[in-house]
């Protein structure tokens, strides 16, 4: 895989973890719900309900962040692929390789 193709996958990658927060969010979110009515003193649902908006708005704002970088990342990427567009092929998938049959990791070692 040469640089451009990593490059591009990199982006790729990257989309995919943003999607993946954004679903988490609202499995989290859902959970909240759940706890929330199965709350019976009403000061403590107010407190909870009040802890769960704030956490949304939060996310909310990171994932806003999240898509303008990725926005400008993904222009940035476009740039480096246009210059180097002799080098590349002419068309990228829009998703991940498949996995491959061999995965290489480092194991750790103990207290090191």
């Amino acid at each position: 895989m040469d640089p451009t193709e990593k490059l591009h996958y990199g982006v790729v990658a990257l989309k995919g973890f943003l999607g993946h927060i954004e679903k988490t969010g609202e499995e989290l979110f859902d959970g909240f719900d759940t706890i929330i009515d199965r709350i019976e003193d009403e000061g403590m649902k107010k407190l909870v309900t009040l802890l769960k908006n704030q956490l949304m708005k939060k996310r909310d704002a990171i994932v806003e962040g999240m898509k303008t970088t990725m926005a400008k990342i993904s222009e940035e990427v476009d740039e480096i692929l246009q210059d180097f567009k002799e080098l590349t092929v002419d068309d990228l998938p829009a998703e991940l390789p498949p996995m491959r049959d061999i995965q290489r990791q480092i194991d750790p070692i103990p207290r090191c």
